[in-house]
């Protein structure tokens, strides 16, 4: 680079004065200044400048004389189609090998959030929509727009580990957990502001000692799953009121400051309006300020709210994305030893809990509640439980009072209060410390309850040892008898939600069966993985804790056991949403094993009765969670409900009586609100949204394109790229030292920065892996093409490929922006001049398809722009799309914020007039100045907020700029034509066969035409001028998504002689 003396209109600079290389439009002095005029290289941005002359020493011209090749130049406008791409393109709505999109969720994301400037929405779909999956697609997308940076994602505590693998393996997006173990490894850092993206529990999150640390992080999205647990209710027990307002509290707090937002709930609002308002105010505080609105939050108007039900919820084909769930009650009784250890057990339970909530022991009684839970668990979780309690309590009695005391002091930092905040596998460590918890040091106490213990430990030993456990004999009936789900060749996993009995079930099962998988919280991924392998390939069992089968899919699988069923429906919910899901083709079926002559059992049996009849009643898989809520705010907890049950505090009956009849007048209220959304529900356009599926499908890049582009570069400068395998799959054994810096994050997994990949669809493996644009060598790639190339003036170049005639060529960027100056759309346009003087358009498609030819490659001055007024029409043709999509969305918006205002402002005016008919001695006069302050005030904000739509809605576009221009030569034959000479002899054979909505693609695209049966059959159309000529195993891969819906024509004289399938070609 060469430092500046004067500065010319053309040159390309750099300089700290701009953030980008930029072109020189204007340089004009002013005495001791310079006017300067510039545009940006990189994002087209205009720039103005006033610099004083002695300051030029701070712009450096690049100036670099390539000896350019016919490979750099195809290269080079690959590279502005890969960025592009990258940035603007919406091929991701495609999915990729680990996730395929369905329609409601590719239209909520593109069709909804994505064409809104700020993202404020709650996303209300039923329960299984894919909740994760959206937010996953909103965030990459926003990521890859540089709309975002910082992105924080509050989550209930059972899913966090989900959340955070799903984002991971399906969006190779890292986000980390923020937990307490967290804050201790920064020290004084705040891990809330170091970090980028972070998943947090929302229960801790809201704690007081932590809020402040969120608050002082600023985050530009920020997701709440569950959010309807946010919402600031008005009922409920004190101990839940406090702590929904601590959440609605964090809410105002961090929502209210970032740009986008985005909530998640399967039960928006339960019937309840005042507290839907609240949970809407979150996301706009001045539409949803009144109460009066309540009436119009749930009609479709609504334009903070996405709500489609599970009917209008298909796959592509029409089918719909559910099956059926069938949970089905096993019910036993105990034997009579098993029941005389339950009694004996139960009451030593009561007794020692009653101790300890009299002295305070806030976790000893939450011990004794975990002991009933492995009571009920089996015989053997509660064998060793109290063998583990005697053995503490022995080494208690042998301790000096010192390290007793010690121990007390050790107990009393567990935080059983907040447990729930935890994840599953926190909550496992901590309930194992706790299970040793005691109320009295007293020496004498400690012998009695010691002599108690010892007691029961020979009871169940005894059960142990001389009989089989009535629950495990329930479960080989299910299993192995005659009607048994293995002799239908069924696999099945058995969820329990305490190891010891995993453990117990596994050694039994062993002497049936050969193999059986497990999955237990200790476990890290990669093992739960093998496991989840050895599930699907080798055995018929699986066994899992809550903890261990946090985050793992079985869609392969549709048969669950409940051994023990959790004190808490979200639980349970989490337990059948992993075979219960997206992708899963077959019935699902539930099997719960429930004693019905224990306390706990005659709870279950109803609850699980009446939750199965509300599924049945409200088509609605969102029961177990409802039902969870709903006892929250009666009882605090089904935990609640239980420890009732057994503590006996009222009669049975009468308390099982009162959960009955609370479960039923909600099931009443609930039945009404599924009458009326059934009339609300927002439908989903499908033949629209497969349209728009099969265009991304034709003008995405082909994916080998990514991994022939780095290897390009790479190679370029210095880097040895091994192929084989027909060029399909490639090494790198070592990577210079320059790239490796490029490398800093990826290098600690990949110490020796050796690399594997393929090119090609059909050779991916695990071993090597397919190269895509998350593949950590692309961004690199990307880099070192933009410093290879920085200030190289792009001239006209003469080259020739495989096309059916000569043509010039200009490619063009079009960019469309908002009056804000956001950038909606920034595309490339291939315009081409054929002999004949035609000028018509190419798919940019066409530099991937066709390989320049080596053997004629010219430079030439550059020309002038030739066809700059066809792109001029094309580009009105794309702000005026883009301004349709974008002001359906705000037109919306703008009704929904004036019928808002105007209602705040009638509400107001009212009150001013009563207050000012009453003003007897002028005693109102202050509330009349408070309601004229509040009308001037809603006034200059509803100005503020229409004044920033208009801006929003005002699409425009910056002139069109020349990329470069070719003239293409043809180079030996080709099969393909240019498909504009053909569109009515397309069109009337479409026609005459039964076909409608002819389309014709860009020229030299994947495919030339496209039509639809009247049923929504499609087909798509490649023409040719010899049937004798092959495709490409490169050209099949590109077609692979609809190659069973490709259909080639030969064409001759302009006339369709004959069609064949593509699969017939070859």
């Amino acid at each position: 680079m060469e430092v500046v003396l004067v500065l010319i209109s053309g040159e390309v600079v750099t300089s700290s004065y701009f953030p980008e290389p930029v072109e020189i439009k204007k340089c004009e002095p002013y005495e001791n200044y310079y006017f300067l005029e510039a545009v940006g290289k990189e994002t087209n941005h205009y720039y103005e400048l006033m610099v004083e002359k002695d300051k030029l020493e701070y712009f450096q011209k690049i100036k670099k004389e390539h000896v350019l090749n016919v490979e750099d130049v195809q290269k080079y406008i690959q590279y502005v189609l890969l960025q592009n791409e990258l940035k603007y393109s919406e091929s991701r709505a495609l999915g990729n090998k680990r996730i395929l999109p369905l329609p409601h969720q590719i239209e909520a994301v593109y069709s909804r959030m994505l064409q809104s400037p700020h993202v404020r929405f709650l996303l209300a779909d039923d329960p299984g929509a894919g909740k994760t999956i959206m937010s996953g697609m909103l965030i990459k997308e926003l990521l890859l727009r540089m709309d975002v940076e910082r992105v924080l994602i509050l989550v209930p505590p059972l899913v966090l580990k989900q959340w955070q693998t799903e984002l991971s393996e399906k969006f190779s997006l890292d986000f980390q957990i923020i937990n307490r173990q967290t804050l201790n490894e920064y020290g004084n850092k705040n891990p809330f502001v170091e970090k980028k993206l972070i998943l947090a529990s929302m229960y801790w999150a809201a704690r007081e000692d932590v809020q402040p640390l969120i608050k002082e992080a600023q985050f530009d999205l920020i997701i709440v799953d569950e959010a309807h647990k946010m919402a600031a209710y008005s009922y409920g027990t004190k101990k839940k009121k406090v702590h929904r307002t601590k959440l609605y509290q964090l809410g105002e707090a961090i929502l209210h400051k970032a740009r986008h937002a985005l909530l998640l709930t399967a039960t928006p609002h339960k019937g309840d309006s005042e507290n839907f308002r609240l949970l809407l105010k979150l996301l706009d505080e001045d539409v949803f300020a009144s109460s009066s609105l309540n009436e119009s939050l749930k009609e479709k108007a609504n334009p903070f709210m996405i709500r489609r039900l599970k009917e209008n919820m298909i796959n592509f084909d029409g089918t719909p994305i559910f099956p059926k769930r069938t949970s089905i009650t096993v019910s036993f009784d105990l034997t009579e030893g098993e029941l005389e250890l339950y009694e004996s057990v139960t009451q030593y339970v009561k007794e020692y809990f009653n101790k300890a909530m009299d002295k305070g022991s806030q976790s000893t009684a939450f011990a004794m509640m975990l002991l009933q839970k492995r009571l009920s668990s089996s015989i053997e979780a509660i064998y060793l439980s109290l063998k583990r309690r005697y053995a503490r309590l022995v080494k208690l009695y042998k301790q000096t009072e010192k390290e007793r005391q010690k121990f007390l002091r050790q107990i009393k930092k567990l935080e059983v209060n907040h447990i729930e905040e935890e994840s599953l596998e926190e909550q496992e460590k901590i309930e194992k410390q706790l299970e040793q918890s005691v109320a009295d040091l007293d020496l004498k106490e400690l012998k009695r309850e010691i002599l108690v213990l010892q007691g029961l430990i020979k009871k169940a030993e005894h059960i142990r040892l001389y009989t089989v456990e009535k629950k495990y004999q329930e479960l080989e009936e299910t299993l192995f008898g005659l009607n048994g789900i293995l002799k239908k060749n069924e696999k099945i996993i058995i969820f329990t939600e305490f190891v010891d009995t995993l453990n117990y079930l596994e050694e039994k099962l062993l002497n049936r069966v050969p193999k059986v998988a497990k999955i237990i919280g200790s476990l890290s991924m990669d093992e739960r993985r093998k496991q989840v392998e050895l599930f699907r390939n080798e055995c018929q069992i699986m066994l899992a804790t809550d903890a261990g089968g946090e985050s793992i899919n079985l869609q392969f699988c549709n048969q669950m056991i409940n051994f023990d069923i959790p004190w808490n429906p979200n639980r349970l919910e989490q337990r059948m949403g992993r075979i219960h899901r997206i992708g899963q083709k077959n019935e699902v079926f539930v099997f719960n094993l429930v004693a019905k002559n224990t306390r706990e059992g005659h709870v279950l049996i109803r609850l699980l009765n009446k939750m199965e009849q509300m599924q049945e009643d409200l088509g609605s898989d969102a029961v177990y969670n409802f039902v969870g809520d709903v006892l929250e705010d009666e009882y605090d907890s089904l935990a609640d409900l239980m420890q009732q049950a057994i503590m006996e505090r009222e009669n049975l009956d009468d308390l099982i009586d009162k959960m009955d009849q609370t479960l039923t007048d909600e099931h009443q209220k609930l039945i009404q609100i599924v009458k009326e959304e059934s009339m609300q529900g927002e439908e989903i356009d499908l033949s629209s949204l497969r349209r728009k599926k099969n265009s991304i499908v034709l003008e995405r890049i082909p994916v080998r394109a990514y991994a022939d582009f780095t290897n390009y570069i790479l190679q370029k400068r210095r880097v040895r790229v091994s192929k084989s395998q027909n060029n399909r799959v490639m090494r790198i054994e070592s990577l210079p030292r320059f790239i490796r810096e490029e490398l800093a994050e990826q290098e600690e997994e990949n110490s020796l920065a050796r690399y594997r990949y393929t090119n090609s669809v059909k050779m991916e493996s695990e071993e090597t892996p397919l190269f895509t644009e998350n593949h950590p060598l692309f961004p690199v790639a990307l880099t070192l093409m933009k410093n290879e190339f920085e200030g190289q003036n792009w001239e006209h170049y003469v080259v020739s490929a495989r096309i059916p005639e000569q043509l010039y060529v200009e490619i063009y960027v079009i960019t469309i922006v908002d009056g804000t100056g956001k950038i909606l759309e920034n595309r490339y346009i291939h315009m081409a001049k054929r002999e004949n003087g035609e000028v018509i358009e190419l798919d940019h498609n066409w530099i991937f398809l066709n390989e320049f030819d080596h053997g004629q490659f010219e430079v030439k001055k550059k020309k002038e722009s030739q066809l700059f007024n066809h792109v001029v029409e094309q580009a009105v043709q794309l702000r005026d799309d883009v301004s349709r999509k974008r002001t359906k969305q705000l037109n919306k918006l703008q009704s929904f914020i004036e019928k808002s205002f105007s209602q705040q402002y009638r509400e107001t005016f009212e009150k001013l007039k009563t207050y000012q008919e009453e003003n007897i001695d002028n005693r109102n006069s202050a509330l009349i100045n408070q309601m004229n302050a509040k009308l001037n005030d809603l006034d200059m904000k509803r100005q503020n907020r229409i004044l920033g739509i208009e801006r929003e809605k005002n699409i425009a576009m910056i002139p069109p700029k020349k990329v470069i221009s070719l003239d293409v030569l043809p180079q030996g034959k080709t099969k393909r034509v240019i498909a504009s000479d053909y569109y009515d002899v397309v069109l009337q054979y479409e026609k005459a066969n039964g076909r409608l909505n002819v389309k014709q693609h860009q020229n030299l695209g994947l495919v030339d035409f496209s039509s639809e049966r009247f049923n929504g059959e499609e087909r798509f159309i490649i023409l040719v001028n010899d049937l004798n000529a092959t495709f490409s195993d490169e050209e099949l891969e590109d077609l692979e998504d609809i190659k069973d819906k490709v259909y080639v024509y030969l064409v001759e004289q302009k006339k369709i002689k004959t069609e064949v399938k593509l699969s017939s070609v070859n």
